[in-house]
């Protein structure tokens, strides 16, 4: 029998937390895999989070929520429900997301194989891809998607062997700190695809701008850090997708060439605040564009 818990930080997600509580509450599992709770961690909300969460509360006796008073941190957050829990596999599951069914399920089979240490899922955006930034958006994760089909990596829902009291809390990237943890431990990364959680992406070049620089001085620190980078964060893979993405859709160039932009520009001002500025936005402030899947 294998034993899981899924954790959701949380911080003003009254848009969505109510969604993915339900999409949680549905999801099935095969046999001898037991999910023990969900877990949310309500870091200092001012909507109504915390009032939908206690509402599933005093329906569903396996979810609960654990409240701070103040905002600290994402990082934080995941270890005040690693501390809570003591299942065989932990679950993260980002509070802008909504699994698709069957979706924890599939970022669970393949530990199975004792070696596999952590499991990424495959966030698909509900953006429009007819403006610039919605572009981007399916660009970045149509490319992630590509190389963690090679190299696996850790994204926005993962599952990883509970091994660890806690984890580092001045990262801006979680997911790839704990991915750096895991392979350190001697482990190894998988990615299911057909794990699909959709997620939504920034709508305005700025506040995509926000998210990837912040994303890549997460990178940096990273590895500063751990000397260690998820395979995302290598230029090479980059390149030859976005050439292989220009030949197949050369009608598409311009939108192309404009997320390169965006996405260079964001790689330069990431350098700039991490090692002229000192910046590490660990406690970063959110993107309000992704908070509502419904609206896009």
């Amino acid at each position: 029998m294998v034993t899981i818990s899924i954790g959701v930080p949380a911080y003003n997600e009254e848009g969505n937390i109510g969604k993915l509580l339900g999409a949680l509450c549905e999801q099935r599992f095969d046999e001898g895999v037991v999910l023990e709770g969900v877990v949310v961690v309500a870091s200092g909300c001012t909507d109504r989070t915390v009032a939908i969460v206690e509402g599933f509360c005093r329906d569903h006796d396996k979810i609960k929520v654990i409240t701070e008073d103040k905002k600290s941190g994402k990082a934080r957050a995941i270890n005040y429900f690693m501390e809570c829990v003591d299942s065989d596999i932990l679950v993260l599951e980002s509070a802008d997301t909504i699994p698709c069914e069957g979706a924890i399920n599939e970022l669970v089979k393949p530990f199975c194989d004792g070696c596999v240490g952590l499991v990424g899922g495959r966030p698909v955006p509900v953006n429009s891809d007819r403006s610039i930034v919605g572009f981007a958006v399916h660009l970045i994760w149509e490319l992630h998607h590509e190389i963690a089909s090679v190299s696996p990596k850790a994204g926005e829902c993962i599952a990883f062997k509970n091994i660890f009291d806690s984890m580092p809390t001045d990262t801006a990237t979680d997911e790839a700190c704990l991915e750096a943890m895991i392979k350190a431990s001697g482990y190894k990364l998988h990615y299911s695809p057909d794990a699909v959680f959709h997620n939504k992406g920034p709508e305005t070049i700025s506040d995509l701008i926000k998210q990837r620089v912040r994303i890549h001085i997460g990178h940096i620190h990273l590895a500063h850090v751990h000397s260690y980078r998820p395979s995302t964060a290598g230029n090479i893979p980059k390149i030859k997708y976005i050439l292989k993405k220009m030949k197949r859709h050369p009608s598409k160039v311009p939108l192309i060439l404009a997320a390169v932009f965006v996405e260079g520009y964001s790689m330069a001002s990431a350098r700039i605040k991490f090692y002229v500025l000192g910046k590490n936005p660990y406690n970063w402030e959110t993107v309000s564009t992704t908070k509502d899947l419904d609206k896009r």
